[in-house]
């Protein structure tokens, strides 16, 4: 079974773990982004520097995000079904004279400067059912969606078991509302979309959740519900 991927690297991460056990095969990915920077215009990035960037993650989030293969693509896939996640859809975008990107730390790492950017702060919330709309008419011509309510831990955890709120919990705190607005506004205007269940109380995570045994083994699960039955109903 072929799966196409959007949202997060921890969601990609874990169905790579998954994919013997799941027998899914991974399409097209696009991790990195958001909908409102895939609907500015594409940058061509060079090669060479790309190449000098270690992480095969972010040159795929590199790629994904400022030459907008999510837009561009998304009508060639070869795939039916699409597994997202909207953790960081609530991050702010930042305009260069070469174009508008994702607020994220692998710009720099390509050679973006990020003073040189102008973060345009006041777009997300008020404009987010366009994006929705948008969202949607991206994904057309899959014919399942699968959401992963994944979130961002508001808490950091210790080597001893305590744990503190993060500094930046204002901006978790807004990705996680975003994040949520999201999901209602596209499960209201889409009768293709099938949910995991929440995992458990948000104010119960910690950092690096989806990386334990109990987070990957219910995502397993749940997610071979899903999939099972979409294969049996077709």
């Amino acid at each position: 079974m072929r799966l196409d991927v959007y949202g997060s690297r921890s969601l990609l991460m874990n169905l790579l773990k998954l994919r013997s056990k799941l027998n899914i095969k991974l399409n097209e990915v696009y991790i990195g982004t958001t909908i409102d920077s895939q609907m500015k215009k594409e940058y061509k990035l060079e090669r060479s520097i790309l190449n000098e960037i270690v992480s095969e993650y972010e040159v795929l989030e590199l790629m994904t995000d400022v030459e907008k293969r999510f837009r561009r693509f998304h009508d060639f896939s070869k795939s039916n079904i699409l597994i997202v996640d909207f953790i960081q859809e609530g991050k702010n975008l930042a305009k260069f004279s070469e174009g508008t990107f994702t607020v994220r730390p692998v710009l720099k790492r390509y050679g973006f400067n990020l003073e040189n950017g102008k973060v345009l702060f006041n777009d997300k919330a008020n404009n987010i059912e366009r994006y929705v709309d948008r969202f949607l008419e991206y994904t057309e011509s899959y014919d399942l969606i699968v959401l992963s309510k994944m979130r961002t831990p508001k808490y950091l955890e210790g080597s001893s078991g305590e744990v503190e709120l993060k500094p930046n919990f204002a901006e978790v705190n807004f990705l996680n509302y975003y994040a949520m607005t999201f999901e209602e506004l596209l499960i209201e205007k889409s009768d293709k979309v099938r949910c995991l269940p929440d995992y458990t109380n948000i104010n119960d995570l910690n950092e690096n959740y989806m990386k334990k045994k109990s987070y990957n083994e219910f995502f397993e699960n749940e997610l071979k519900k899903i999939l099972n039955e979409h294969q049996f109903v077709n």
